[in-house]
Order: structure tokens, then sequence, then C-alpha cells
């Protein structure tokens, strides 16, 4: 259990986007609670003569999580009991900003300096050994995304990503930038912001391993997911249809329906539930209070209001008009 939190200085915001935390600790007892119980289930041990100080930060606006983490010389171990009673799994990617960090996972062992990166999976045991002094941004994102998008992950872990290649060298400064700003911006806004970091964390990592030559079914879930990014990207626009995805992505509209359809939906529907999904951000959002209801559907990609109410009312169980109310004043 979590102990009473005199050492601690703690600020959670909590709305319908996004789940905002952080926290300052002097206690290392404490500390071990939050990261062992709290955070992701392990071992955790202080190796710094210093006094204890940690600090994390921590934003989940969706699936995908980030956090900022600094302290003093700390070991971290997840041992198999701690995966035997874990309720979830994650893919993991460790930037580092100051200090050194020394991971290991899969039978290899690799030291990150400042702009290194490195990745693991909560499903295998991995370590970590933290200097004194240490800066990271850690990106947690569900295990089925990243097998999705990128295959088998033990061929990601522990080793340094590479940054020299024009994809690779926008995740760095993109994450430290919106770990920066993170506290400052709307809940929608940062729910967006994860949405970008995802595909760009994504299409780095599938960039740079490359695809193994014994895994069929590699490209077609690369397409899937370049195929979702390309969407979520232009959904707003009318022209939008499954024959501009296809040919973007350089491939048939036959090919690109059957990679929908192995997820059991088609790039049609796909493409309403993103406009839908931007207009529900719109609508719970104050800043877009003065603006009207049918502005709002048209920035999202529906020429036909009455064609948008009629999809919104479906997902969502309300009008659009009762489900601005209903999430304002909340």
């Amino acid at each position: 259990m979590i102990r009473a939190l005199q050492p601690v200085m703690e600020v959670g915001v909590e709305s319908a986007a996004a789940i905002r935390k952080s926290m300052s600790v002097t206690s290392f007892e404490y500390w071990q609670d939050v990261v062992c119980s709290t955070i992701l289930e392990g071992e955790c041990c202080n190796t710094s003569r210093q006094p204890f100080r940690a600090e994390i930060s921590t934003v989940r606006p969706s699936e995908i999580w980030f956090s900022r983490v600094r302290g003093v010389g700390q070991r971290f171990v997840r041992r198999p009991r701690h995966i035997s009673r874990a309720r979830d799994d994650y893919f993991v990617l460790l930037l580092q900003l100051q200090g050194t960090t020394i991971h290991w996972q899969d039978g290899r062992e690799v030291v990150l300096h400042p702009g290194g990166m490195t990745c693991n999976d909560t499903s295998r045991p991995f370590g970590l050994q933290l200097s004194d002094h240490f800066d990271q941004v850690i990106v947690h994102m569900p295990r089925e995304i990243a097998v999705g998008a990128l295959g088998p992950t033990h061929r990601l872990t522990s080793r340094i990503c590479a940054q020299e290649s024009p994809v690779g060298s926008l995740v760095s400064p993109f994450l430290q930038q919106l770990v920066a700003v993170i506290d400052q911006v709307p809940a929608t806004t940062v729910q967006q912001l994860a949405h970008i970091g995802r595909s760009l964390v994504l299409t780095s990592l599938a960039e740079w391993a490359g695809a193994p030559a014994n895994q069929r079914r590699w490209p077609g879930k690369t397409l899937h997911h370049r195929a979702q990014v390309f969407i979520a990207a232009h959904a707003h626009e009318h022209t939008l249809s499954s024959m501009t995805v296809a040919r973007a992505l350089g491939i048939s509209v036959r090919y690109l329906q059957e990679l929908f359809r192995e997820h059991g939906t088609t790039p049609s529907e796909y493409i309403w539930a993103c406009r839908l999904q931007k207009a529900r951000r719109e609508l719970t959002d104050p800043l877009m209070a003065a603006v009207s209801i049918s502005e709002i559907a048209m920035r999202a990609g529906f020429q036909s209001f009455a064609h948008f109410s009629r999809r919104f009312r479906a997902a969502c169980g309300l009008s659009p008009r009762e489900f601005r109310i209903s999430a304002l004043r909340k």
C-alpha cells in the first residue's frame, strides 16, 4: 500500500482528455511504493550516497502516456514474479536527457548517454541502473500497439536507437519539448500531441529496425499503421477517401481494404471515426465554445450537418448539442 503523503508534494489534474500528475519525493520508502506499486511493479533500491530525492511528472491523455523522471542514483529490476502479477504489458521508449542509464534486457546491455534512446518490453524481465542526477523521458504504450506496428519487440529492446535518419532526428527534440510544455496546454491539445508523439515514435522505430525477412505480415502491419497516421492527419479534408489514402501509400484500394478488414473495419469507417473524434475534441474544448456546432462539423470533415448529427448520435448516444452541454458542464 502507498503510505501517507507527508514527504510528497503532489498535483493531479483529471479531465475527459487527459490525466496529469506530478510529484517531488524525498522519502525513498514512499518512492518505492509509487514506482513498484503504482507506475510499474519491480524492485527498486537506492544506490546513491546523497540524500534521496526524485521527481516525476506524468501525463496520460489516452492509451499512451509520457513521463519525465529525475533523481539520484537507483537500480530498478523487473522480475518474472512481477510480470506474472501485471494486468497490462507495455512497450517503453527511454530517452536520456542527463546522467547515464545502464539498461539490460533479452541478453543485451547498453549504456545510455544524454540524447540516447533505447526500448524495453515489460512482458519480459529487464533492469536499469540510473546514475546520480539522471533525467529521463519515458514513453509507455500498450504492447499490442507496438507489436502490431513493429513486429516482435525483442529486435528493439536494449539497443541504442539510431537517430541519424530524418524521422529519427525529430523524436528526441519533440519529446523534450512535449514534456516541457505538457503542464501549460489544454488537455485536448495534450491528446493531439500524444497522438503525434505515438506516430512519430513508431514511425522512427520502424524505419530504424527494418523489416525482418521471416515476418510476412510485417509489411501489412506497417502499411496499416501508416494508413491510420495518414487518415488522422487528413481526416478534416472533405476529399479524403479510400482512393486518396491508397494513392498516398502507393497501394491498391483493394489491398487497403484488406488491411483494415483484418482489424474488423474499413478505411471509410476509420475516416468517419477520426472525423467524429476531432469533432468530439472540439465540442469539449472550452476555447471552442463560441464556435457553432455546424462549423465544428465542417472543420472535422463533414459536408452535411444532418449526416454529422446522425453519425454522432449513433456513436455517442447523444446529439452534438447535448454532448457539448454535458461536457462543458463537467
